[in-house]
């Protein structure tokens, strides 16, 4: 499956369209800078994944009764597609989309 295919499934556009642009933009914003201040890869990564983290943990660390189960997982999901997308690797974002594979399989909220 590709990336699309993946983010599909969730039957979540809304969400995943904004995810997608909070990852776009943040890797844009911190690519970019001085044409003589090449961007180091790893501090890029780093920066991307906790300024995504940090916005979406509102979400994340709501009560069950401002936010469902079944939206935190797909959260969790599209987020590390996304950033599987766009070239980043979280072992933190991958363990829990990898618990909400399970869990939304298991509730049957996978489309």
């Amino acid at each position: 499956m590709n990336h699309k295919q993946i983010l599909d499934t969730l039957a979540a556009a809304s969400l995943v369209k904004a995810l997608e642009f909070d990852i776009a933009y943040a890797t844009n914003r911190n690519m970019l800078g001085p044409k003589w201040d090449k961007p180091d890869p790893a501090s890029v990564s780093k920066a991307v994944i906790s300024g995504v983290l940090r916005r979406w943990r509102c979400a994340l660390d709501a009560p069950e009764a401002e936010v469902t189960a079944n939206y935190k997982a797909k959260v969790w999901l599209a987020m590390a597609v996304l950033f599987h997308k766009y070239g980043f690797n979280d072992a933190t974002v991958t363990d829990e989309a990898r618990k909400a594979i399970d869990f939304l399989n298991k509730t049957v909220a996978l489309s």
